[in-house]
C-alpha cells in the first residue's frame, strides 16, 4: 500500500515546548505506523527545525523522497489552549512548506491514495503543485481533509478540495464554513450535509464527518448507506492531531479492504489514544 501525503510540515509550539506536527505529516506518520508505505510531499528550511523534521520523518518511517529543502524558514505554529482545552493556532505564513514542488519521480509510483488538506494550498504555488500531482500521478483515491485555519481558509481552496476528493473528511466544527462556501447555506444536520456534498460532487464516494466527543459518521454515496460510531469516555489531554490520526487509520483500513464499520472502529481506537496524550504522534 502506497500513499502520498501532500502538505505542511510544522513544528507545533506548545506551552511546554515544540513538537513535530502539521496535519499531512501527522497523517503520514500514523499511516506509516499502521503499516503503509507513505511518501511525504512537502518542504522544510535548512534551519535546525528543518533538520529535526527530516530526522522525525526517519523516526516514523515516512519517506523523504519528495521533501524539498529551500531558503525559507521551516513551518511553525503556536498552539494555545482555552479553558475547555480546545486548541487555537497561530500559523506562520510564507514558510518552506508554501513552496512544495512536483517531482517527476512521483509519476513512477502507483499510489493507492493521494491525501491533502486545505492549509497547504493557501497560496497559488502549492495549488499548482497539487494540481500537477493529481494530473500526472497514478492513484486510486484522493482523500481531502478540509482544515479551516483562519485567516488562511478560502472558498477557492475548499471548493478545489471538494472537486478533487473521492473521500471527503470534515469535522462538525468546520462543516458550517464548508457548507457556506459550497452552497451558501447553513445546515445544522450533518446527515443532510453529507447528502448535499454527494449530490453536487459526483467524484465523492465517501463523506466522513467527525463529531468530536459524539463520535463520527460516514455516508457511503454509491450504496446510500450510513454508518456511525460513538467515542469512548476518556480523559482528554489534547485534541491536537486527533483528526489526522483518525484519517490515517480509516484510510489504511479502507485501502486494506476493510468494511466501513471496521474502518471506523480502527479510526476511533487510534484517535482515542491520541487525545489521551499531548502531541499529535504519541509513542
Amino acid at each position: 500500500m502506497k500513499i502520498l501525503s501532500f502538505g505542511e510540515i510544522i513544528w507545533d509550539v506548545f506551552p511546554t515546548g515544540p513538537l513535530m506536527g502539521g496535519a499531512p505529516f501527522n497523517f503520514a506518520a500514523h499511516a506509516s505506523k499502521l503499516g503503509a508505505e507513505v511518501y511525504m510531499a512537502s518542504a522544510v528550511g535548512s534551519d535546525d527545525l528543518g533538520k529535526g523534521a527530516l530526522n522525525n520523518a526517519d523516526k516514523y518511517g515516512v519517506k523523504k523522497d519528495f521533501i524539498g529543502v529551500n531558503d525559507k524558514k521551516t513551518g511553525q505554529c503556536l498552539v494555545l489552549f482555552d479553558v475547555n482545552n480546545q486548541p487555537s493556532y497561530d500559523i506562520v505564513d510564507n514558510v518552506a512548506y508554501d513552496y512544495i514542488d512536483y517531482n517527476d519521480k512521483m509519476s513512477d509510483i502507483e499510489f493507492d491514495a493521494v491525501c491533502f488538506g486545505t492549509l497547504a494550498i493557501r497560496h497559488q504555488y502549492n495549488k499548482d503543485s497539487i494540481k500537477e500531482i493529481l494530473n500526472k500521478t497514478k492513484h486510486k483515491e484522493v482523500l481531502t481533509d478540509v482544515n479551516i485555519r483562519k485567516p488562511f481558509s478560502s472558498k477557492e481552496s475548499v471548493l478545489f478540495s471538494l472537486e478533487s476528493a473521492t473521500i471527503l473528511k470534515v469535522s462538525d466544527e468546520e462543516l458550517p464554513v464548508v457548507l457556506d462556501y459550497a452552497f451558501g447555506i447553513a445546515e445544522s444536520d450533518y446527515k443532510k450535509a453529507a447528502r448535499l456534498f454527494s449530490e453536487k460532487y459526483n467524484n465523492i464516494k465517501l463523506v466522513i464527518i467527525t463529531l468530536g466527543s459524539k463520535g463520527s459518521y460516514v455516508y457511503d454515496v454509491k450504496n446510500k448507506e450510513e454508518f456511525s460510531t460513538g467515542c469512548p469516555d476518556v480523559k482528554v489531554i489534547s485534541t491536537v492531531g486527533a483528526g489526522d490520526s483518525f484519517s490515517a487509520a480509516f484510510m489504511v483500513s479502507y485501502l486494506s479492504g476493510k468494511s466501513i464499520p471496521e474502518c471506523l472502529e480502527k479510526a476511533t481506537e487510534v484517535s482515542t489514544y491520541v487525545v489521551m496524550h499531548e502531541g499529535a504522534i504519541p509513542d
